[in-house]
């Protein structure tokens, strides 16, 4: 679990061995928001306060299944694909796998979630004085835009390509 952190309690025991108590791990927020500082070339401020609370109320911890493969792919361009139940996740994942990357993670999400409470959060965010991260606008019209022609190369219609934008 390479974001979390096993909190250890030492207790000395009159004349017998300590007592060594190993308790839950815990995300290791630290480690995450230096990396968020730094990419944002930032001090502490308000989204970190956001993001622990959604952290802590949605994620436990993180496991990698396979720690060798994901180093062998981590460094290479990658295509992460999720089923989303919630809009949170299309915030929360990007941000916890750039600290394990180390590298900038552009995220493709449902259009509807520019007008949700996760948009507007976003709008806060990326409003911020200093912070500047690239958009997904670019990315997303060419995705769209390539699944619309593969769609019509298909045989589907005009209209069965755009009630799916």
């Amino acid at each position: 679990m390479p974001l979390s952190s096993f909190p250890i309690n030492i207790q000395e025991q009159q004349g017998s061995e300590p007592l060594i108590k190993v308790g839950e791990p815990e995300l290791d927020f630290d480690k995450i928001f230096e990396y968020g500082r730094n990419l944002f070339n930032i001090g502490p401020w308000l989204f970190e306060n956001i993001t622990r609370s959604l952290w802590e109320r949605f994620v436990r911890y993180v496991i990698i299944e396979d720690p060798i493969a994901f180093e062998k792919v981590s460094h290479r361009s990658l295509l992460y694909l999720g089923n989303h139940q919630v809009q949170v996740e299309s915030m929360l994942f990007p941000l916890l796998t750039q600290v394990l990357t180390q590298r900038r993670i552009v995220t493709i999400a449902d259009a509807d979630h520019r007008t949700g409470w996760i948009g507007a959060l976003n709008d806060i965010v990326y409003s911020h004085p200093g912070i500047n991260y690239p958009k997904n606008t670019a990315i997303s019209s060419i995705i769209l835009t390539r699944r619309h022609q593969i769609l019509r190369a298909t045989g589907h219609r005009k209209s069965d390509c755009q009630s799916m934008k």
